[in-house]
């Protein structure tokens, strides 16, 4: 009997378990597969799942529309729909649209994968908060998406695949953005070159970046994304303004042309590797009166930097990996010294002039005989630029939240102290010439070259024809400034009688 009873009890053994545990039928008729979540009397909630004891254990149970009820009636009992379970519809091939309901806050990973028929995804209301890792992978048939406004987070690869998806809005809300989060998609596939930016989120530097970048994030950008800036070896700075929230994995993976870095007061996470291998970087000035939260291997391969935090914030900044650079306190202003009228400046912070003495210009354009000089008064980070004080003054100077990048600046700010050659390849390199109390030239390094000291900028000529001159004469373009001083005063007056006079 014992040996009749045992290929009965392996037959059992073999039958896959539910892994659900309600299949209701939908308004439409659709049948769609539950856990249950909760109980309480308070939270009673769901998740949709898959049909099977595994997500490959039934092939196709969903196919066609599928619209995913706010709640459920199980039991003469109520339950919210919260949760799409990870591989809820994994490789459901014969899935055309899918509507997903207000209640629903977490879409978990890899929960349409493979989805190919896919066409149409609507989001009701404003209770989804997160796209986890691979959601949407591979969706070939999706053209257009349009998230809903209170979703916070976009995990890595969520619409990787998505061939043919070139539509994408992205709401305010967001601030957290995975790698790859829109790899291989029609719209990403499509941009130019340059920093391409999705609601909040700085999404991917395409293209090659150009030598000495100075990049600026635009304003309103909450999240940097992981990968972000992966590689752009030629960028020497970058902008981050007040309002970023995160920055996520590898997000300035191997940037070795970075020197310093400002981060701002809102940041609140830096994920994994977002400065691996940035070798060359020696100065992190942060903002942040507690120290964010870190993923592991942040700055792997940084060495001997110096990390500045505001007034009596150290404490905050004594464990891993912050404990690894040499911490130094700082008041929450940068100086500028005057060792003439005008001289050459480059800030890791943003800087703000708008109730200043001090007077900020860019060289807006040159022709090879004449640098015309604009006065803004707002500076981004890394940016070079001029400044007219006192001579012998030290001049203190707010931070900004936020600086747009000028419209046109030739100069190329220095951040950490550097040589400076007569030439770089077929580019002729010039200093601005010290001293006077009127607006003065630049003149060519010499071809011995110098050693430029940190916090500095200069200027260069395209030389590829071999006629970059010794001098550059500088001419402020303000208005009224008739005899180029940088400022419009009584002698612009005098100036202009004598140029009618011809004097």
């Amino acid at each position: 009997m014992r040996k009749k009873l045992l290929p009965f009890i392996f037959s059992l053994l073999a039958i896959p378990a539910s892994a659900h545990d309600i299949a209701l039928a939908n308004s439409d008729g659709v049948t769609i597969y539950y856990n249950i979540l909760s109980t309480s009397a308070y939270a009673r909630s769901v998740e949709v799942t898959y049909s099977g004891s595994a997500y490959n254990s039934v092939s196709g149970e969903y196919s066609g529309t599928v619209n995913i009820p706010n709640t459920i009636k199980y039991n003469n009992l109520t339950y919210k729909v919260v949760s799409i379970l990870e591989d809820a519809f994994y490789g459901c091939p014969n899935v055309t649209s899918v509507s997903i309901p207000a209640n629903v806050y977490h879409i978990g990973p890899n929960a349409f994968y493979g989805c190919s028929k896919l066409a149409s995804v609507t989001f009701n209301g404003t209770g989804l908060t997160e796209i986890m890792d691979n959601a949407f992978f591979g969706c070939t048939t999706l053209t257009s998406i349009t998230l809903p406004e209170g979703l916070e987070t976009i995990a890595t690869e969520a619409f990787s695949g998505c061939t043919r998806l070139s539509s994408i809005s992205v709401p305010t809300s967001v601030t957290k953005c995975g790698m790859h989060a829109f790899e291989g998609t029609a719209w990403s596939n499509s941009q130019p070159d340059g920093l391409a930016c999705l609601g909040s989120v700085a999404y991917q530097y395409f293209g090659t970046m150009p030598e000495k970048s100075a990049i600026v994030i635009p304003e309103g950008i909450k999240a940097i994304a992981g990968s972000c800036f992966s590689g752009c070896t030629g960028m020497t700075s970058v902008s981050i303004p007040e309002g970023v929230e995160t920055i996520e994995k590898n997000a300035f993976y191997n940037c070795t042309g970075l020197t310093a870095i400002g981060l701002p007061s809102t940041l609140t996470r830096l994920g994994q590797g977002v400065f691996y291998r940035c070798n060359n970087l020696k100065e992190i000035h942060s903002l942040m009166r507690s120290a964010p939260e870190t993923g592991n291997n942040v700055f792997y391969g940084v060495s001997g930097a110096t990390l500045y935090v505001p007034t009596s914030c150290m404490s905050s900044y004594e464990y891993s990996p912050w404990s690894n650079f040499n911490i130094v306190e700082k008041d929450l202003n940068e100086s500028i010294f005057f060792n003439s009228t005008y001289r050459t400046f480059c800030s890791p912070y943003i800087l703000d002039f708008t109730s200043s003495d001090v007077e900020a210009y860019v060289v807006s354009s040159f022709d090879g005989n004449t640098a015309t000089l604009t006065r803004i008064t707002k500076v981004p980070a890394g940016v070079g630029f001029i400044v007219k004080g006192t001579s012998g003054n030290t001049s203190s100077i707010p931070y900004a939240d936020y600086a747009a990048a000028p419209a046109e600046n030739c100069l190329i700010g220095v951040l950490s102290a550097t040589s400076l050659k007569h030439s770089d390849s077929n580019m002729a390199n010039y200093i601005l010439a010290g001293g006077g109390e009127s607006m003065t030239a630049f003149v060519r390094v010499p071809s011995s070259g110098i050693d430029m000291a940190a916090n500095n900028a200069y200027l260069q000529y395209d030389n590829t024809n071999g006629d970059a001159p010794e001098i550059i004469s500088a001419s402020s373009s303000i208005d009224g400034d008739v005899n180029h001083d940088g400022t419009v005063n009584v002698s612009d007056v005098v100036s202009l009688i004598n140029i009618i006079l011809g004097q």
